[in-house]
């Protein structure tokens, strides 16, 4: 499969996603949809990655595109890595 073809088929799961959450709010009072979204769906980015790699760091930053520090910050900053 294609990158684009990927990332498009990626960005219409969120979106089918999104619509069904928003359904599911049902008229109720939601604010900060977008910080939500982001957070959660770098959650769970970084743990598909970590589990496909093995919890190899410097193969999961290479496979994200960020440095190892980074990925590093983030894993603690969604308590997936205790502090080192």
């Amino acid at each position: 499969m294609s990158r684009q073809r990927q990332a498009s088929s990626l960005a219409k799961h969120c979106a089918c996603k999104t619509r069904q959450f928003l359904q599911d709010l049902d008229g109720c009072d939601y604010t900060d949809l977008y910080k939500s979204v982001m957070c959660e769906a770098e959650l769970g980015l970084l743990q598909a990655v970590m589990e496909h790699t093995g919890g190899n760091q410097s193969s999961a930053a290479r496979l994200l595109g960020i440095t190892r520090t980074t990925l590093r910050q983030k894993l603690r900053q969604h308590q997936l890595l205790v502090n080192q």
